[in-house]
């Protein structure tokens, strides 16, 4: 902040022995100073990202335009977060993985003979199965069930599409029943997977979403349908992998740290733009999360411009967000992935087998199972090594409840960059 009175007496100092016409011009500089440095405090106020950060309204012009600034992507207002602050949106972002994510099994992946492809978009590779529309969580922190309900209802009609073709499973099923978790005040991925497994999930008709937050109770669900349950769940790592079981049983559900400027993207290679910061939650000291759904991958390819690979997401902040709610963002770079996905893994359902149908899922004509041997990959992500079946119901849901009391469990990314608190 520019020192008024510093300001004044330099123009003083300056018409001092100089005559009238100096002394004048000296009031002059004077004046003009103070005129400055008041236009450029109110500047300060209204546009300074260092003002209090959190009461920054996510579609400021100013966050556009900074954003737009940096020339890597498209960004402009998202009508999701319409009315919303920075301060909103780290509220809103409680999603994470549990602290035993560890301890879940890899996935049996199919054999790695044929190469990947340099692009797939499983909505033309299953246009029966996803969702034309995307979801819209609004003001229920609802990421972590419905890129799950999402994810697992797409595999159960890529397995068998003559049954399940445009099965929509409910979130809602995840959010009100799963007395584990804390609906709309967030959950962990990797519990919503369990809950899938053990309790299953109806349909969207049974059991339609409230985006709203409003309490809604397991009870008000439809009484006369048989919940789907996946066989088991398993987390995939690392990118090739990532691919190989996506091509080969659908999508996967994958946490991205979020930076400011990700709330604004429309369209483009999303990476993290030189001005960005990242969302952090003041109380827990964690990163905020996104759960989204990995749908695919390919290049963009620009006249004059350097070829960008990247990963396929479908948010769930509505059609607003990106193109119709889907996202590209960018992949290759290991150390910067990383710093976007957390980790580099998906987490994934396993359906159960059809009847009297092979499964090439892996591998062997048999479907597809956690697995720590040569046929699938253990991923030790943050140690651990729990698994449910180690462990009686009650020693269960004490772990559970003590993952939910706490921040959700991940590894803290670099301390050299900017955050928002």
């Amino acid at each position: 902040m520019t020192d008024l009175k510093k300001v004044r007496a330099a123009a003083s100092k300056h018409g001092k022995g100089k005559g009238k016409k100096n002394q004048w011009f000296g009031y002059v500089v004077g004046i003009g100073g103070v005129s400055v440095a008041t236009a450029l405090a109110v500047l300060v106020v209204i546009l300074n990202p260092d003002r209090k950060p959190h009461q920054i309204p996510v579609n400021d012009e100013w966050l556009i335009s900074r954003v737009q600034s940096d020339k890597i992507f498209e960004a402009g207002p998202v009508e999701h977060f319409e009315d919303h602050t920075l301060a909103d949106v780290r509220r809103l972002s409680s999603n994470g993985v549990s602290p035993y994510i560890g301890g879940v099994p890899g996935c049996a992946l199919p054999p790695a003979g044929e190469s990947v492809p340099t692009a797939f978009d499983a909505r033309k590779e299953w246009p029966k199965c996803l969702k034309a529309e995307p979801y819209d969580s609004k003001n229920c922190t609802s990421s972590w069930a419905i890129a799950t309900a999402s994810s697992i209802a797409d595999r159960f009609c890529i397995s068998d599409p003559e049954t399940h073709a445009g099965l929509e499973l409910a979130p809602q099923t995840i959010l009100s029943c799963d007395s584990k978790q804390r609906g709309c005040q967030g959950g962990d991925t990797d519990a919503a997977f369990r809950f899938a497994v053990t309790d299953g999930l109806v349909s969207e008709e049974c059991f339609p979403f409230e985006p709203e937050g409003k309490d809604v109770t397991c009870s008000q669900k439809c009484s006369n349908e048989k919940p789907l349950k996946l066989s088991s769940f398993c987390v995939v790592s690392g990118a090739e992998p990532m691919m190989r079981d996506i091509l080969t049983n659908g999508p996967a559900v994958a946490m991205l740290v979020v930076y400011d400027d990700f709330l604004v993207y429309k369209g483009g290679v999303y990476t993290p733009g030189k001005t960005s910061h990242r969302i952090v939650d003041p109380v827990r000291r964690n990163y905020a999360l996104q759960a989204v759904k990995v749908i695919g991958w390919g290049v963009d390819i620009e006249k004059g411009r350097k070829t960008q690979p990247y990963w396929l997401i479908e948010n769930s902040w509505g059609a607003d967000w990106g193109q119709n709610g889907i996202g590209k963002i960018a992949r290759g770079d290991s150390d910067q992935e990383k710093k976007l996905f957390l980790n580099l893994f998906t987490v994934a359902g396993v359906v159960p087998p059809v009847a009297g149908k092979m499964q090439d899922q892996g591998g062997d004509g048999s479907s597809p199972s956690p697995s720590g041997d040569d046929d699938g990959q253990q991923v030790n992500l943050q140690g651990g090594g729990w698994k449910a079946s180690d462990l009686d119901d009650a020693e269960v849901d004490a772990l559970l409840k003590e993952a939910a009391a706490n921040s959700p469990g991940f590894e803290h990314l670099a301390d050299d960059e900017e955050e928002v608190e």
